[in-house]
Order: structure tokens, then C-alpha cells, then sequence
């Protein structure tokens, strides 16, 4: 009976100074926790506008997938010429595609520099480079008001 009255008064003194801690306003060091959510936010902008670029100039031809790799995340390799060159690239499937060895795919390539290729427009690419960009907007510009207003209703004695 002894023990289970120290375990009880412990887990009440650790809870009291649980509370205790959420009465103190957070501190503005907390905004460090936005940093890797920015530096994802700035690789994602600067990853679409490459591909909105080369969108611009992409050429289309059609690849044949040669090889598949279950262990890396089931991808498919493919090969296509340009200009008589043989290039070489990777395809993942997705719910909306699969692929079969010996398949005929279409290959959009920078004619810049044809090792830059994808299965799906460059176009499409890069707007899926930016499918975080909301939420890491929304976490940068909301963390800020949220310790801002905590802090000030911390000095108003709220």
C-alpha cells in the first residue's frame, strides 16, 4: 500500500509541474522547429521551377521499359534513343500506371540534356514538387501568430 501511494504522489507532482509548464509563454527560440519546414519549402519551389522550365522545351519519344527492381521501390527501368544516343531513365508505378517488361512508354526528356527524363510531363512534375508548399506556408506563417498571441496573453496576465 505504501508503494502505490509513492507512485501516486509522483505522477501528481509530475503532473503539476506538467501544467505548470504549459502557463509559461513559449519561447520565441520554438520558431528553430520552422527551419527544415522551410529549407523543404525552398527545395520544392526551386525542384518545380527547374521542371516548369524544361516543361517549356520538353520533347516527347517513346522508351521501352528493359529492367524492373522490386527492392528499390518496385521501379522500372527504360531505355529510348535521341539523336541515335541510347539514354536510360526509371519509372515508378502509381495506382493510375503499371508496367510490363517490353512495354512501349512515352519518355518526356530536356533535349538540353536528355538524362533529365521522366515518364510524366515535366509539367505535371512540377506541380507535384509543390504539393507541401500550402502546408509548410501555413505552419511557417501559423506557429508565429500562436506564439505570438500565447505571449501576449501571457503579459496581459491571461
Amino acid at each position: 500500500m505504501e508503494q502505490r501511494s509513492l507512485w501516486s504522489e509522483a505522477f501528481a507532482q509530475w503532473k503539476e509541474g506538467k501544467a505548470s509548464q504549459w502557463k509559461r509563454p513559449p519561447s520565441w527560440w520554438n520558431l528553430l522547429i520552422l527551419l527544415p519546414l522551410l529549407a523543404m519549402l525552398l527545395w520544392g519551389v526551386h525542384n518545380s521551377r527547374t521542371d516548369f522550365e524544361i516543361a517549356k522545351r520538353q520533347r516527347a519519344t517513346v522508351a521501352t521499359i528493359n529492367s524492373h527492381d522490386p527492392p528499390n521501390h518496385d521501379r522500372y527501368g527504360y531505355i529510348f534513343l535521341v539523336n541515335e544516343t541510347q539514354y536510360i531513365g526509371w519509372a515508378y508505378p502509381s495506382d493510375k500506371t503499371n508496367y510490363s517488361l517490353g512495354e512501349p512508354v512515352v519518355v518526356h526528356y530536356d533535349p538540353i540534356d536528355p538524362t533529365k527524363n521522366l515518364p510524366e510531363s515535366f509539367e505535371e512534375a512540377g506541380r507535384r514538387d509543390l504539393i507541401f508548399a500550402p502546408f509548410c506556408l501555413l505552419i511557417a506563417a501559423g506557429l508565429p501568430l500562436f506564439i505570438f498571441s500565447r505571449r501576449r496573453a501571457s503579459s496581459k496576465g491571461g
